[in-house]
């Protein structure tokens, strides 16, 4: 049995992350990747573009993000700068969990690398998922 923690890495951002996964011996059903490049702004604040991606129609290949975090900000808006959070896409729709959120991991390639991964919708993420928005933590711990 393992220990894995999924918590709201940023709650101003539309998902959860999941820690604890070893790449090699994932136990969650995944339902596409991305792989993100790390690159430096001119001002040299990081910034990350997509270069590989299973999920083209919410994650474009050159797509750029200033964190993991706003990439699924982009993806659920038609429209961005509309800032019209009632108007999620149908593809975006189609990554959440059932508390209207996708959960994914990350994972570190190289140093310039990180491969995001997005889990299927699953049952197994109810019971935590739901504790942590009930009781309004941060985060909670489970174990398969």
């Amino acid at each position: 049995m393992r220990n894995y923690t999924i918590r709201v890495p940023d709650s101003n951002k539309p998902a959860l992350r999941i820690s604890g996964i070893k790449f090699e011996r994932n136990p969650f059903e995944v339902l596409g990747s991305i792989t993100l490049e790390k690159t430096k702004s001119l001002g040299g604040l990081p910034n990350y573009t997509v270069v590989d991606s299973d999920l083209y129609d919410c994650f474009p290949i050159g797509e750029r993000f200033w964190n993991i975090g706003d990439m699924f900000c982009n993806s659920c808006n038609d429209n961005i700068h509309s800032y019209n959070w009632n108007n999620y896409t149908q593809a975006y729709e189609k990554l959440w969990h059932k508390s209207n959120m996708p959960i994914y991991s990350k994972h570190k390639i190289d140093d310039k690398h990180w491969k995001i991964l997005i889990y299927k919708p699953s049952a197994i993420f109810d019971e935590p998922v739901f504790e942590m928005i009930e009781k309004r933590l941060h985060k909670v711990e489970f174990t398969i």
